[in-house]
């Protein structure tokens, strides 16, 4: 491997990182919204519930 396949394969790695890092925080912020609702209302809509898109 060349010098630039190694150091753009760290920018890949470290790109590939940060959006791992973004998917999990919001994927946290998804559920702590869901469990609001849920104690708010009593019940997440199934569609949402399941991760599945809902479109109405």
């Amino acid at each position: 491997m060349e010098a630039n396949e190694v150091k753009r394969m760290k920018e890949l790695e470290e790109e590939n990182n940060r959006l791992k890092r973004i998917v999990v925080n919001l994927t946290l912020e998804n559920d702590a919204i869901k469990n609001v609702l849920k104690k708010k209302y009593g019940v997440v809509h199934p569609a949402r519930q399941s991760g599945t898109k809902c479109f109405y």
